[in-house]
């Protein structure tokens, strides 16, 4: 939906998209994520006098599931918006700003999020993590995997006609 935004004319509306990763979706995630922890966990504290390397490697497992969901349950963003200028979440974290994009692909053989689009940036960014929502890593921004499909093409559109539309391109 285009909105104006104050002050400006209407001819001037920036496009404003939202994508958003639904709370059932994030709830589904982190009981999975530590019901399966809880599952291995059991199974390496059963073996652990049989065969003590598998389970070591199953506590580990174990371990890595338990803090990816815990990293989901912390994480506060559920809300990715494009404003024409700048991606943000709404925990107000800046994913990048319009002219530090190169490019936006969407394609089936990237390293992307698998309902969304990837990001190329022209300069590396630190890395930030919202779990099911986007991943920033380097110069690459992930966006999507637990949204809509239908909601990142239509962000990934929007970005693309915003880059195409600046100054000097």
């Amino acid at each position: 939906m285009a909105r104006p935004k104050d002050g400006q004319a209407k001819n001037d509306a920036r496009m404003i998209v939202e994508i958003a990763r639904p709370a059932a979706v994030r709830w589904l995630v982190i009981l999975s994520l530590g019901a399966m922890g809880a599952l291995l966990l059991a199974m390496s504290v059963s073996i652990v006098a049989r065969q003590p390397f598998v389970a070591l490697a199953l506590f580990a497992a174990a371990l890595g599931l338990l803090f990816l969901g815990l990293a989901t349950l912390r994480s506060g963003a559920s809300r990715l918006r494009f404003d024409g200028e700048r991606l943000t979440d709404d925990s107000g974290a800046e994913l990048c700003r319009l002219d530090e994009i190169e490019t936006v692909e969407r394609g089936f053989v990237l390293l992307k999020p698998s309902t969304g689009f990837l990001i190329t940036l022209k300069a590396p960014r630190p890395f930030a993590w919202a779990p099911g929502l986007w991943w920033r890593w380097g110069r690459r921004i992930g966006v999507g995997g637990a949204t809509s499909r239908a909601a990142g093409k239509m962000m990934a559109e929007a970005i693309s006609l915003a880059l195409a539309q600046r100054p000097g391109v």
